[in-house]
């Protein structure tokens, strides 16, 4: 399995990822505002099941998103549903969501209650 890695600076309105295969360390961070955000999540969704599927029993997954759209919001709703499938599987999922200001803390905590998926929403170390 290929790790995912897509650099936020050929495209700045795409988040930086780094999905690791071998150390099941996945990070996306900076913003999100892609044209067509359900796509572009659909294919790192698709990336975890791929993962998971393989055999992988754990992953580590930090979201620091300074900015987002509407569009993204929706789109992660769906990604985060995937996580809670294999969670509720027994995979071993340690999610966090790293935030900068209240608003930030406020999305991480909503996301965690709508899916009910288990997060960690936690400020960003300086």
């Amino acid at each position: 399995m290929k790790n995912l890695i897509i650099q936020e600076n050929k495209q700045p309105y795409i988040p930086y990822i780094n999905f690791d295969a071998s150390t099941g360390k996945c990070i996306i961070s900076g913003e999100s505002y892609p044209e067509n955000a359900f796509d572009f999540y659909a294919s790192l969704t698709s990336w975890i099941k791929e993962y998971f599927d393989s055999g992988k029993e754990t992953l580590q997954l930090t979201i620091d998103l300074s900015y987002f759209n509407t569009s993204t919001a929706s789109a992660m709703i769906i990604f985060f549903e995937t996580l809670k499938v294999f969670q509720d599987k027994g995979k071993q999922l340690l999610v966090e969501w790293e935030y900068e200001d209240i608003d930030g803390k406020e999305e991480g905590e909503s996301f965690a209650m709508d899916t009910e998926i288990k997060m960690t929403v936690k400020e960003k170390k300086s």
